[in-house]
């Protein structure tokens, strides 16, 4: 119980993490169950784990679990996304949902690939809420 010097001023860059989303993020992940697949940048998966442990997040920073091909096509998919390649951006979200399992939620980085190709898919997915960092996105129920 003795005082820390620098103790609780350390905090996470709300303008490289998704930290304004952990109010949407903790009620989605009260609200579904255990296991629940969210998609995410490469990026936000460690964040996700820590602080909504009960997901189940698409991709995160441990290269090693991945490999090299699924890395060069998770990358390449969002570089071909900003550039508008494809002509139906849901294409690469359904073909990994078949291989991988349905997503319900996705957190992407704000004006990426994968949020531009999202936006195009108002009738599959909408937007929970959108900071200038990250938008989190709910699948549709049809």
């Amino acid at each position: 119980n003795v005082p820390v010097v620098g103790r609780g001023w350390a905090t996470l860059d709300p303008t490289v993490w998704p930290v304004e989303l952990l109010p949407e993020l903790q009620e989605e992940e009260q609200a579904r169950r255990a296991g629940t697949r969210v998609f995410c940048e490469y990026s936000y998966g460690g964040f996700l784990i820590y602080h909504t442990p009960r997901f189940r997040v698409f991709i995160d920073d441990r290269c090693e679990l991945f490999g090299d091909d699924f890395l060069v096509r998770f990358v390449q998919t969002r570089q071909l996304l900003a550039a508008d390649f494809f002509d139906h951006p849901g294409e690469p979200f359904a073909v990994w949902q078949v291989d991988y399992g349905t997503f319900e939620l996705a957190l992407v980085g704000t004006g990426g690939g994968f949020d531009l190709a999202l936006e195009e898919m108002p009738q599959a997915w909408e937007v929970v809420r959108r900071t200038e960092t990250a938008t989190l996105y709910r699948k549709r129920v049809p």
